[in-house]
């Protein structure tokens, strides 16, 4: 699933299934613990590299599932498979952006961005439905409206205040200072839970600011 549609597939660069066999470990192992807590019987874990590399296949894997082997995603180069809006995209000569416009409110916040909210209800647009049936349509405008930018900053900072989900592609050096705390305390777009310094006894304003949101939604 990894490279471009007419071109040979391509190497991850990284061995996401040692990690993931890993993780599931873990969480095998933390419920066993629990149901010997709860049962006082033991349990057998067992995980596999292959299991583990069929999670991280995600929607293309539950998509040919569902259709019983009539959809067959295929490689897709920089955006997603199956739905359209979601992808990395190039802004003018100043790097890329991951963005995803999933939903519908996500793409219609896009648009008034973009300066194009005649999108928002063009039949071929307004749903999800209509966007993955016309993946390459959406994609294209988002391309185009990107490659016309000038500032992958500022775009940014206008989708991030838009609350359309997006980052920078960054490279190790200027990824690892923020994966350390150079963006914490930061409402994620989209996202209920606000991630606090982790130096910080945080939780309780975690806790406070999901029930404020539940309570806010039901209302």
């Amino acid at each position: 699933m990894i490279g471009d549609p007419d071109r040979a597939p391509a190497l991850a660069g990284v061995s996401p299934g040692d990690v993931l066999t890993g993780t599931h470990a873990f969480g095998g192992v933390a419920a066993a613990l629990f149901h010997r807590e709860r049962t006082g019987r033991g349990q057998i874990v067992d995980v596999s590299l292959l299991s583990a590399y069929a999670t991280a296949h995600e929607l293309t894997y539950q998509h040919w599932s569902v259709s019983q082997g009539e959809a067959d995603p295929t490689r897709a180069g920089s955006v997603h498979p199956v739905v359209g809006g979601v992808g990395v995209f190039e802004v003018g000569d100043d790097g890329f952006v991951t963005l995803v416009a999933l939903t519908d409110p996500q793409w219609s916040a896009l648009t008034q961005v973009m300066g194009r909210p005649e999108l928002a209800v063009d039949d071929r647009f307004a749903t999800s439905a209509g966007r993955a049936a016309n993946r390459d349509a959406t994609n294209q405008a988002i391309a185009q409206w990107l490659a016309a930018q000038t500032s992958r900053d500022a775009v940014v900072e206008a989708l991030d205040a838009a609350r359309v989900p997006a980052a920078p592609v960054l490279t190790l050096s200027t990824a690892t200072p923020r994966a350390k705390g150079g963006h914490v305390g930061k409402a994620i777009p989209g996202v209920e839970l606000k991630i606090d310094a982790p130096n910080d006894d945080g939780v309780g304003e975690i806790l406070a600011h999901a029930v404020e949101q539940r309570q806010r939604h039901r209302l």
